[in-house]
């Protein structure tokens, strides 16, 4: 507002001969106002002080020595408070016309008021004091003396009453919309006598500063806490500090969002909004995997986008729980069909483990566990993650009582448990295979080679009996003539020992050709019975001819053999135990 002085109003009163003006001047920006008035009976003036406010009112007084109704013309000048001189470029005013003088019983207020600060809802208080001077010579019938505020918005102030003479002074207060710049027109008005004119008073409302509406966060505080067994994640508490909202600002809306090292916002972890007009301080709690960190957790606000959020940096260290022993819920076996199984039909049976693991954090994490069938086979279960856990395994038995057993086998030491399971029979058709072989024939008393004998009573294999005596008579030959020197001798023929040679040269891959038709327990039978025959040959001819000269040939010749049935007989008990057991001895190899 430029610098101004206005007459808002002119009144006046009968001063003996002459007369009385009562004027009120709205001023801006000016601090010293003076006022002439010019009339019949000469020119009177008077200098006011000001405040210099952008607006202000001045209520005042000046004598004239002119009648009431005698034309009169009155100036106001914003003149400079040191040299007397107008201010330039400072607009004054000029009220022309006759002195207006009032009924005696109008008794003029002196009027000052005072702009107050912004509120929060941009609105500016206005406290106005009024002083009324009421003369001793005011006749009686003007009493009551009475008057109240129009604020010029509307609404107006208490009625003030005056009874008689004396000063009276009144506080009123008003409120005024400040969003803009505005000017009301506010104004005493006399109720009684109501004949009096009001006393406008001009009222400038100089619009509100924006207030700064951002949050205003004082402090935040971060704790971090233990680890959640189930997923190893940790406690991070943050403790937020606010302020309320700023006189004239809506409560912001504040909510954190986090995001991770890589700088990807975390959506697992949801944040509650909060109000900055709620209760302060506000603590939320989170879980975060550390894996994660360091968590970046900023703080915007909803209402006002523009303000600069809340920005911190959260260090949380890795989890590092040793494991700890589980809760066993339920250990169970469900016996359920037959199943063909290597050729054998054998029972499945379901265990299931229903159990709350505490797998522990970082290196040491781990639930290891064992279950015994109680057949001497077992199997290894492995809990990398906490929670509820069922899980499932299988195993097929023969027919039979079983203790099964589940072990905890880290940590330790843990309680397990011990099932006992009913394992039925299962029929040869209840897997569709072929049925089980009858008990094998039991070998005669004399026989030596029960494997041997075992193996003749496959199918087609009855000839492998008598091929055995043949090898067994051939063998005990060849060692009974390499023992009397008829093969290899002092005395024997060149010929001789080239028949002797090719046959023991022979005789070995004879033997291979028997395993193969034949299996290697009946080979290890014709070594053995060579042996028997060649040793009993041998005793006969000490007994009727006494000791070779040779002798010691055959005996290199016999331990050749027992060395050949040494290895035919451990290769014939790996047969027996795979092909000549009880359920698979008479079938085809």
């Amino acid at each position: 507002m430029s610098c101004s002085v206005t007459f808002q109003s002119v009144q006046a009163v009968a001063n003996g001969s002459g007369s009385t003006l009562q004027f009120v001047i709205a001023a801006g920006e000016c601090k010293s106002v003076e006022v002439v008035a010019q009339c019949a009976g000469g020119t009177v003036s008077q200098t006011y002080a000001l405040t210099g406010a952008a607006s202000e009112a001045l209520t005042a007084s000046l004598d004239v020595p002119c009648p009431c109704g005698a034309p009169v013309t009155l100036t106001a000048t914003c003149i400079n408070d040191v040299t007397h001189m107008p201010v330039p470029n400072c607009t004054g005013d000029t009220y022309q016309g006759p002195i207006p003088c009032q009924n005696e019983c109008c008794v003029p207020p002196h009027i000052e008021f005072v702009v107050g600060p912004c509120d929060s809802a941009n609105h500016r208080p206005v406290t106005f004091t009024t002083v009324f001077n009421v003369p001793a010579g005011l006749p009686s019938t003007c009493f009551p003396l009475i008057g109240q505020f129009n604020f010029g918005n509307g609404t107006f102030g208490p009625a003030h009453v005056m009874t008689a003479a004396g000063t009276y002074t009144y506080t009123d207060t008003s409120t005024y919309t400040a969003s803009g710049g505005t000017t009301y027109q506010a104004s005493f008005v006399y109720n009684n006598p109501s004949t009096c004119p009001p006393v406008a008073i001009p009222i400038r409302i100089d619009p509100c500063t924006p207030p700064d509406c951002c949050p205003v966060i004082t402090d935040v505080s971060i704790e971090v806490g233990g680890c959640r067994p189930s997923d190893c994640a940790r406690l991070v508490t943050i403790k937020t500090v606010f302020s309320p909202p700023t006189p004239g600002c809506q409560a912001e809306v504040l909510q954190w969002h986090f995001h991770d090292n890589h700088g990807n916002a975390i959506t697992n972890v949801a944040s509650n909004a909060f109000l900055t007009s709620g209760t302060s301080p506000n603590v939320q709690s989170f879980y975060f995997d550390p894996a994660s960190a360091p968590i970046t957790a900023k703080l915007p606000g909803l209402q006002y986008p523009g303000c600069k959020p809340t920005e911190l940096t959260i260090a949380i260290p890795a989890c590092n729980d040793p494991p700890a022993c589980p809760t066993i819920n339920a250990f169970s076996a469900n016996v359920l069909g037959c199943e063909e199984v290597g050729g054998r039909c054998m029972r499945l049976v379901e265990f299931t483990l229903d159990a709350q693991i505490h797998a522990g954090c970082g290196s040491n994490a781990g639930t290891q566990m064992e279950v015994a069938f109680g057949d001497g086979d077992s199997t290894q279960i492995h809990f990398g993650d906490s929670g509820h856990q069922i899980i499932t395994t299988s195993h097929h038995f023969d027919a039979g009582t079983y203790q099964a057993t589940l072990a905890i086998t880290n940590p330790a030491p843990c309680l397990g448990q011990m099932i006992t399971v009913q394992v039925p029979a299962c029929a040869p058709e209840d897997c569709n295979v072929e049925p089980a072989c009858p008990p094998p024939p039991p070998a005669p008393w004399w026989c030596l080679c029960k494997s041997c004998w075992l193996y003749s009573q496959k199918p087609a294999k009855g000839w492998c009996k008598a091929l055995l005596v043949l090898i067994g008579i051939l063998v005990s030959s060849i060692i009974f003539a390499v023992y009397m020197g008829y093969v290899l001798g002092e005395e024997s023929t060149f010929w001789a020992n080239a028949g002797g040679l090719l046959v023991i040269i022979g005789i070995s891959p004879i033997l291979r050709w028997y395993e193969r038709l034949c299996s290697p327990c009946c080979a290890a039978c014709a070594l053995m019975l060579g042996m028997v025959i060649a040793v009993i040959a041998i005793v006969v001819s000490l007994i009727w001819g006494g000791l070779s000269p040779v002798w010691w040939h055959g005996l290199i010749a016999l331990a050749a053999a027992f060395a050949n049935w040494l290895v035919l007989n451990a290769a014939c008990q790996d047969y027996a135990e795979e092909s000549l057991t009880q359920e698979n001895w008479c079938q085809e190899d």
